[in-house]
């Protein structure tokens, strides 16, 4: 795993690129990659830049906030819960669109609809990445679940991200392009 950060004029899917290209036997013909994040535009741009290269997936634990955050008391949201834990797209959205007009709040029902357009959008990014790798050829017997191995970063990982976070803007104005990396 991997949490990458890039700085400067290059594009960011490119300076990743190239940060492949020269740490990793990474060939650009050959090489499948699976990218996972919250469904920012500049992170599913992957999608144009690495085309069939690549399998962009939304990071499950940033959907299950924001659908525990709405629907917690919800009476159907445990099934919402099991079928995003199952990878049971349809189910999914078909349970978020039968909470339609069950809302308590006007603004509830505003975000919903909001995060059932998102999630409807990007539905191929929450199935399971290893259904793609297998569309490939790629034995995904021993792969674990995405968020697994996310779930296992330890906390010295986590403060350095947060460190990161506050040197942002000041490292994007003095630098130029480069690739910072934690491996874990």
């Amino acid at each position: 795993m991997f949490i990458i950060r890039a700085y400067g004029k290059e594009a960011f899917w490119e300076a990743f690129e190239t940060f492949l290209q020269n740490h990793y036997a990474y060939d650009p013909t050959q090489t499948l990659l699976i990218i996972n994040g919250d469904g920012a535009g500049w992170i599913t741009a992957c999608r144009e830049y690495f085309r069939e290269r690549a399998f962009f997936t939304m990071d499950r634990f940033h959907v299950a906030r924001s659908m525990k955050q709405l629907m917690k008391s919800h009476p159907r949201f445990r099934y919402m819960r099991r079928a995003l834990k199952n990878y049971q797209v349809e189910t999914l959205l078909l349970e978020l669109n039968s909470a339609v007009g069950t809302m308590d709040t006007p603004e509830e029902e505003e975000k919903l609809a909001h995060f059932l357009a998102f999630l409807t959008h990007h539905q191929e990014t929450i199935k399971d990445y290893r259904s793609w790798l297998q569309e490939k050829g790629v034995d995904t017997t021993a792969y674990r679940p995405m968020g697994s191995a996310e779930a296992m970063m330890n906390q010295s990982i986590s403060q350095t991200i947060k460190k990161w976070k506050s040197m942002e803007q000041k490292r994007r104005h003095e630098h130029g392009t480069f690739v910072d990396w934690v491996e874990g």
